[in-house]
C-alpha cells in the first residue's frame, strides 16, 4: 500500500510502498489453506500477479517473524536474497543452523535463493558473548562465509519505530542505529558485487 508518510516525511519516502506487519498475520499462519499447491507458494504467486500490474517495482523487501513458520517459508520460496539477523546466544545459533537447513531444502524449489548475510542483532563488541558467538560462527563452515562484520546494537528507538509510521533511518538519519543499519546493508551490497 502506498505510504505517504506522517509527520511531514512523505517527501522523503518518494515512491516507497510499504505493507506493514499486522496482527492478522498470526491468523494467516494458523489458517488451513485449501489450495491445489502447497501454502508456501502463496507469496510467490502474489508477487508474480503484482508484477503483471505494477511493472515499476524494482525491489521487494520481506520481513518475516522470528520463526520458521509458514510466513517465513513463503518468503524463502519467493525471495532471492536472504539477510538474517541473529541474537548473540546459543538459541540464536540454533536458529541459524535450522534456517540454513531449510534454505538448503528450498533451493530445490527456488534456485534464485541465496544467503546475502548473517547480521548479529543486539551486538556489543565490548562484551565477551559478542566475541564468543562470532568465533563459534567462524568455526562452522556452513555459517562462516555469510557472517557480516557489521552488526546492530540494541536501541530503544527500534521498539518505537512502528509508532512513527516512517522508517527509523528517515526519522533519525544520523543516529547510531541508522548508521549501523546502513553498515549492514553496505556490507551486503559489497558482497553482492
Amino acid at each position: 500500500m502506498p505510504h505517504t508518510g506522517h509527520n511531514g516525511h512523505g517527501e522523503m519516502l518518494g515512491r516507497l510502498l510499504l505493507v506493514p506487519a499486522h496482527n492478522d498475520l498470526q491468523d494467516l499462519e494458523r489458517a488451513n489453506f485449501h489450495r491445489t499447491k502447497p501454502v508456501e507458494y502463496a507469496l510467490r504467486e502474489a508477487i508474480t500477479a503484482l508484477s503483471t500490474v505494477r511493472s515499476d517495482i524494482d525491489e521487494i523487501w520481506i520481513d518475516t517473524p522470528p520463526n520458521l513458520g509458514p510466513l517465513t517459508r513463503n518468503a524463502l520460496m519467493a525471495g532471492h536474497s536472504l539477510i538474517s539477523p541473529f541474537t548473540k546466544s546459543d538459541l540464536g545459533l540454533d536458529g541459524l543452523e535450522r534456517l540454513m537447513t531449510l534454505v538448503d531444502q528450498y533451493l530445490e524449489f527456488n534456485p534464485y535463493l541465496r544467503i546475502a548475510g548473517l547480521a548479529m542483532n543486539f551486538g556489543n563488541p565490548r562484551t565477551i558473548m559478542h566475541a564468543e558467538i562470532r568465533e563459534t560462527i567462524r568455526q562452522r563452515p556452513e555459517l562462516a562465509p555469510y557472517l557480516l562484520e557489521a552488526y546492530v546494537s540494541e536501541a530503544e528507538r527500534f521498539n518505537q519505530a512502528p509508532r512513527l509510521w516512517v522508517p527509523l533511518v528517515l526519522v533519525e538519519p544520523n543516529s547510531v542505529s541508522a548508521n549501523e543499519l546502513r553498515a549492514v546493508l553496505s556490507e551486503v551490497m559489497q558482497r553482492a558485487e
